[in-house]
């Protein structure tokens, strides 16, 4: 919200704040959900984040925020909604091939004349429906929804890696006293999540951290999305990027545990996601380069192939000095009594083909872009039990990262 003066009411968390808004020169264009009375400014001046003399026009933009979500925590009496994961999924869905794109620009830029144009077009019962999951507990009603149709068969290859990666989080938090977990995206987040009640199962608290903000939540399901709003309500506090990357995972006392992604990793813990020797360009760093340069300690999930664990990345997004175990969809790599480069110590016979020891580390080998080196004490790891697999199952029911069983 802002006010004729164009002073800004901008919610928790705050992302990276407005620091680029006050360095402009000539001020900045605001788009807000409504523009409101100065005395509305005032009774929740605490929000304030940027000051009328920096505002050059503002715009009031009902949904302005879509296919993104607002939520309205500390501001009850304002309104919010959800993210609208259909629209985003059908863009997607619309980039596959150059017509299907130029055929979604026509329909929902080109042929929007206006907001008013665009919301008519998204229809009031998916407005309202946005609205509706955007109440703190209607992750509730849609856990209802999914717990009876989570199936119980044996997990796929990217479910058991995730799983073991939540045991290895358990683990390094209970042997090094780590406080807080931060994780990236997809895999590395569930992993996280799954981790973090696993530890609570055990007797320790660990503060899970986004670096949007969020510190201290406790992970709702149904919803995969790493910075979703249903975990706002239960988070101990919501802050910036500054201070969650800077001083919770950055600060020089800091205790926590990285839990990351890559496009690429080689022996030596180095991560690729930025680009490829052939030019292609990858996600790009993020928040992992903060992390992976400051944590005590990183993990790092992705699935295996010699195309992706290499002998030396071209390009390093994050340095892999604090990079102490690597846990692929085949097995376990880890750093030993401070070695610099990965060995496998722990193989998944879950695998076809897979029908001993040996066959699994031949297996291993064939996806794997560095000369493996084993541990000499190579363990076999167990299967998920019911209960690890329930848990995930129920943060991702739609299976937008766990893939098909």
């Amino acid at each position: 919200a802002g006010d004729p003066e164009g002073n800004i009411i901008i919610l928790p968390p705050y992302g990276t704040l407005p620091w680029g808004c006050m360095a402009s020169r000539e001020g900045v264009i605001v788009s807000v959900e409504k523009i409101v009375p100065t005395e509305f400014i005032m009774r929740y001046s605490q929000f304030v984040l940027i000051p009328g003399y920096f505002v050059k026009a503002i715009c009031e933009i009902p949904f302005g925020a879509h296919p993104h979500g607002m939520n309205n925590l500390g501001m009850e009496d304002f309104i919010s909604y959800e993210q609208d994961y259909e629209f985003i999924e059908d863009f997607q869905k619309a980039t596959h091939n150059e017509k299907t794109h130029e055929d979604w620009i026509r329909e929902w830029i080109l042929q929007c004349d206006n907001q008013r144009d665009y919301l008519k077009k998204l229809g009031y019962k998916r407005l309202l429906f946005l609205k509706g999951k955007a109440h703190k507990d209607s992750w509730q009603d849609e856990l209802r929804d999914f717990e009876d149709k989570i199936p119980n068969s044996s997990c796929n290859n990217i479910e058991m890696m995730i799983v073991l990666a939540a045991r290895m989080i358990k683990e390094r938090v209970i042997k090094k006293g780590y406080e807080v977990i931060l994780s990236g995206a997809g895999s590395a987040n569930l992993a996280a999540w799954l981790g973090y009640y696993l530890l609570k199962d055990s007797g320790y608290h660990v503060n899970l951290a986004a670096e949007m903000g969020f510190l201290g939540y406790a992970p709702r399901p149904v919803d995969p999305f790493i910075f979703s709003f249903k975990h706002l309500p239960s988070c101990k506090m919501l802050t910036d990027v500054l201070n969650i990357l800077g001083i919770f995972v950055g600060g020089k006392n800091n205790r926590a545990i990285g839990v990351l992604g890559a496009g690429q990793i080689d022996m030596y813990g180095n991560i690729n996601s930025t680009r490829l020797q052939n030019g292609i360009l990858l996600t790009g760093s993020g928040g992992s380069n903060d992390t992976a340069s400051s944590a005590k300690e990183i993990m790092v999930v992705m699935e295996q192939s010699d195309k992706r664990l290499v002998k030396r990345v071209s390009y390093i997004t994050s340095p892999g000095h604090r990079v102490k175990t690597l846990v692929t969809d085949m097995g376990i790599f880890e750093k030993l009594e401070n070695g610099k480069e990965l060995i496998l110590t722990h193989y998944f016979p879950f695998h076809k083909d897979i029908y001993s020891t040996q066959d699994a580390i031949e297996k291993i080998k064939t996806k794997c872009g560095w000369p493996l080196k084993i541990s000499s004490n190579l363990l076999k790891v167990d299967p998920p039990s019911e209960k690890e697999s329930y848990i995930l199952r129920l943060f991702d029911p739609k299976r937008f990262y766990l893939g098909a069983l």
